[in-house]
């Protein structure tokens, strides 16, 4: 499992083969990813490719994955469709963000909607479990 910025070649493979514009747009939201995991605890983030899309996958205790990709030509970030976490984003977000479906978030939009979105697959299960209690 990687924990760190240094990106696995299989990976950086993936992001190569993506347009420029699209690439750097998931570039700073791999970063933010990071970036989130570590305020929140959240450790370690395994980097790997799903459905040949860049993917983040926090313990399983604590949330569920994140992928990067492309739909309809632009950036986004793609969650598990079972889950509620778009449903919930678009109830905040809805009129400054684009969703798609119960499972994406097409990025450039507000960074707060983006931001939401990452932190809470990150913890996705552990506020279920709270939740539960």
């Amino acid at each position: 499992m990687l924990d760190t910025m240094e990106i696995p070649p299989h990976v950086s493979a993936a992001f190569a083969a993506m347009p420029p514009r699209i690439r750097a747009r998931l570039d700073q939201t791999r970063a933010e990813i990071f970036a989130e995991a570590e305020r929140l605890g959240v450790r370690p983030i395994e980097e790997t490719l799903k459905w040949g899309q860049p993917a983040y996958v926090p313990p399983r205790v604590s949330g569920t994955t994140i992928r990067l990709g492309q739909l309809a030509g632009e950036a986004a970030l793609f969650v598990h469709c079972q889950t509620s976490i778009i449903e919930d984003a678009r109830e905040l977000f809805g009129g400054i963000a684009d969703f798609k479906d119960n499972r994406a978030l097409v990025l450039g939009g507000d960074a707060r909607a983006t931001t939401h979105v990452i932190c809470a697959a990150l913890t996705y299960h552990r506020k279920r479990q709270s939740a539960a209690r």
